[in-house]
C-alpha cells in the first residue's frame, strides 16, 4: 500500500542554489500545498546534526502540528565545506504524512526509513522540485513492507520485554521527561528498534519518536522517546541501553499494566516474534475494548482464534463483564442471571467474539430460558420476578414455548390449545417433552387434536413398560380424557391380564372411543383363541389364578365381556 507524503528539503547551500538567493542552512524546497511556515519551522527545529566519529546517516521520527502530521527524516552528512569554510554541512530530506492516512495503513517508521530512496544532494532534489518557487510535489511512499524483511536481534527475553514495555508506555516516559539512550552506532540502534516498534500498535508507536544520532544535541530543546548515542551519556534523564552488551544499564523496570501489555509480555515469552507482528493491531483493539477504553465499533470483523484464546486466558473477568453487558442489551437482568451459568461467559472463541461484536441473538437465549424454567422434576413454578421478566420478552420475541408457558401460568387453556396446534410436529414434540419433565404443568391439558399420537409417543415412549401404560390409561379415565385413548391401541397388548381386569373395572360405565374399543376387542379375541396359549414367563404366575389355558373362556374373561365391543353393542 502507498501513501502520499509532502516533502521538505533542508540543507546548507550557496546562494546560487537557494530560491531566496541567500546562502546557509535553510529549507530549500517544500510542498507548499501541504506545509505552511509554522509547520516548516516546527520541522526545522528537529533537524540538528553534529559531526562526530564516523559521521553516520541520521534518521528521525516525530510528530508536528499537535500530532496531526507524522514526519520521517533522513539526514546525510556532506563532506565538503561551504564558501565560508563551514564543514558541518548536511542534507535533510523529510517526508510528512497526514496522521489519519498513516493510521489507516498502520505504517511503521523504521521500515520506511530503511527502504525509501531519499535524496542525498541538492541536485537530486532540484530535479523534482521547482527552483524558482521552492515548491516540490507530493511523493508516493510504499508502506506495506513485508514483516519478514525485519532483522530481529535475539536479545534476552526479559530485556526485550522491558524495551517493548518502554514503547507501550512511551507517554509515561514523556511525562517523566525520560528518554531511552541506545548506546552504539545509529545503524545498530535502528536495527534493534525496528522489531520493538512493530511489537506495539500504531496508536502507541506514534509516541515513540526517536533520533538515531543525538550526538551533541539538546534533550531539553527537543524531546525524543529514544535517542542514539555513540557513548554513554554523563547527564540527562536517560534509561541507558548498551546495544553491544544487549542489556539495560540503568535499572528502571516497568511492569505490564494493561491487558494488552500482559498479553504482549506472555506472547514474547512463548511465541514467534513474526506471528506477534501480525497480531499486534487486532490484539490491542480487543484488549482495550476489554479494558473499557474502546467501544465495540472499533473492533475488527474477525480475529484469529489463537489471539482470542490467548487473550481469554489473561482476564476472564473482563470477558464476562463485556458478555453480560451485551446480554443485558437483549434480556432482562433476571433472565441473564438465570442462563449465565450455561453460557460459559469466560470463553472467547470465534463464535463468542461474533456475539460480542454484533450482539447476541435473542431466540437461542430464550431457548435456554425455557429449558431452565422446565427442568426435569421441577415441582413449583419459577419465582414471580422470573415470570414477569419472561412476559416482557416472550411476546415481543415471538417465542412459542415461552408464550405457551405464560398461557399455562395464567390458565388460558384455549390460548394454549391454539398455540400448540399452530406448531410444527417437531416443535410440538420438543416443547411437550420439556413440559412433561416438570411437575407443575398439567400434562394432559397439552393434548390437542391432530397431535394425539405425538403426545402419546412423548408421554409413553417405545421403552415404556406395562405399568406406565396401565397408569396412564387409569389416569385418563380418572380425568375423563377418553379422547386420548384412541391412540393407545398399540400399547394394550403390553398389559397383563391382571392389568386388563383392573382397567375393566374402570371402563364399565364409560363410552370409549371407537378406535380404542376396536383395539381392545382385538386383544380380547386374541386371548380368547385356544391357539394363543403362550404366556410370558414373567406373567404366568400373575395370570394363573385368572386364566385356564385349557378353558379360554374362564371366569376372568367372562368379567371382561361386558366392555367387549360385541357385547356392548
Amino acid at each position: 500500500m502507498t501513501l502520499k507524503a509532502a516533502q521538505l528539503i533542508y540543507t546548507n547551500v550557496e546562494k546560487e542554489q537557494s530560491p531566496t538567493a541567500r546562502g546557509g542552512f535553510q529549507t530549500v524546497l517544500s510542498t507548499h500545498d501541504s506545509l505552511n511556515k509554522n509547520q516548516i519551522r516546527q520541522i526545522e527545529q528537529y533537524l540538528q546534526y553534529n559531526s562526530g566519529f564516523t559521521d553516520p546517516i541520521k534518521k528521525l521520527f516525530f510528530t508536528i502540528n499537535q500530532g496531526q502530521q507524522i514526519v520521517l527524516v533522513h539526514i546525510h552528512p556532506m563532506p565538503d565545506a561551504d564558501a565560508f569554510k563551514h564543514s558541518e554541512r548536511y542534507f535533510a530530506h523529510a517526508l510528512i504524512f497526514e496522521a489519519k492516512d498513516w493510521d489507516n495503513v498502520r505504517a511503521e517508521p523504521l521500515s520506511i526509513l530503511r527502504t525509501f530512496s531519499f535524496f542525498e544532494t541538492v541536485e537530486q532534489a532540484l530535479d523534482q522540485g521547482d527552483f524558482t518557487t521552492g515548491n516540490i510535489g507530493l511523493v508516493e511512499v510504499e508502506t506495506s513492507i513485508p514483516i519478514d524483511s525485519v532483522q530481529i536481534k535475539l536479545w534476552n527475553l526479559d530485556t526485550l520485554i522491558q524495551m517493548v514495555l518502554y514503547a507501550a508506555q512511551a507517554n509515561l516516559l514523556a511525562r517523566r521527561k525520560q528518554s531511552l539512550a541506545y548506546i552504539g552506532s545509529p545503524e545498530d540502534m535502528t536495527t534493534v528498534l525496528e522489531p520493538i516498534l512493530r511489537l506495539v500498535p500504531n496508536v502507541l508507536r506514534k509516541d515513540c519518536c526517536f533520533d538515531s544520532f543525538f550526538y551533541k544535541c539538546n534533550p531539553v530543546a527537543n524531546y525524543f522517546w529514544a535517542v542514539g548515542l555513540p557513548e554513554e551519556p554523563l547527564g540527562g534523564k536517560f534509561i541507558k541501553i548498551d546495544i553491544a552488551k544487549q542489556q539495560i544499564i540503568t535499572t528502571s523496570p516497568l511492569q505490564p499494566n494493561t491487558i494488552f501489555e500482559h498479553w504482549i509480555t506472555k506472547q514474547i515469552n512463548a511465541g514467534s516474534i513474526l506471528q506477534i507482528f501480525e497480531a499486534v493491531e487486532d490484539s490491542w483493539l480487543l484488549c482495550n475494548w476489554l479494558d473499557n477504553k474502546l467501544t465495540i465499533e472499533h473492533l475488527p470483523e474477525q480475529v484469529p482464534e489463537w489471539i482470542l484464546s490467548t487473550i481469554s486466558e489473561l482476564n476472564e473477568t473482563a470477558i464476562i463483564r463485556q458478555a453480560r453487558g451485551r446480554l443485558n442489551e437483549v434480556l432482562p437482568k433476571t433472565l441473564v442471571e438465570l442462563i449465565a451459568p450455561r453460557l460459559e461467559l469466560s470463553k472467547l472463541d470465534g463464535e463468542r467474539y461474533a456475539e460480542l461484536r454484533l450482539g447476541f441473538s435473542v431466540s437461542p437465549l430464550l431457548d435456554l430460558v425455557f429449558e431452565e424454567l422446565t427442568n426435569s422434576g421441577s415441582k413449583k413454578w419459577p419465582p414471580r420476578k422470573v415470570m414477569t421478566a419472561v412476559s416482557t420478552v416472550a411476546t415481543s420475541s415471538q417465542h412459542p414455548a415461552l408464550s405457551i408457558l405464560l398461557a399455562i401460568r395464567h390458565n388460558l387453556w384455549d390460548e394454549v390449545s391454539k398455540l400448540l396446534q399452530s406448531l410444527t410436529n417437531d416443535t410440538y414434540t420438543q416443547i411437550i417433552e420439556r413440559f412433561l419433565k416438570c411437575k407443575f404443568v398439567p400434562s394432559l391439558r397439552l393434548f390437542v387434536p391432530n397431535k394425539e399420537s405425538l403426545f402419546v409417543k412423548a408421554y409413553l415412549p417405545d421403552t415404556a413398560d406395562s405399568t406406565a401404560v396401565k397408569n396412564f390409561i387409569l389416569h385418563l379415565l380418572e380425568v375423563d380424557a377418553l379422547n386420548v385413548l384412541s391412540v393407545l391401541g398399540s400399547h394394550l397388548d403390553t398389559l397383563s391380564n391382571r392389568d386388563l381386569k383392573i382397567i375393566n373395572n374402570k371402563l364399565l360405565r364409560k363410552r370409549l372411543p371407537e378406535a380404542f374399543e376396536d383395539a381392545l376387542q382385538r386383544v380380547i379375541e386374541s386371548r380368547e383363541s385356544p391357539q394363543n396359549t403362550t404366556v410370558p414367563q414373567d406373567k404366568q404366575q400373575s395370570q394363573s389364578s385368572y386364566v385356564s389355558q385349557s378353558h379360554p373362556k374362564s371366569n376372568f374373561w367372562s368379567n371382561l365381556w361386558p366392555w367387549s365391543k360385541k357385547y356392548r353393542s
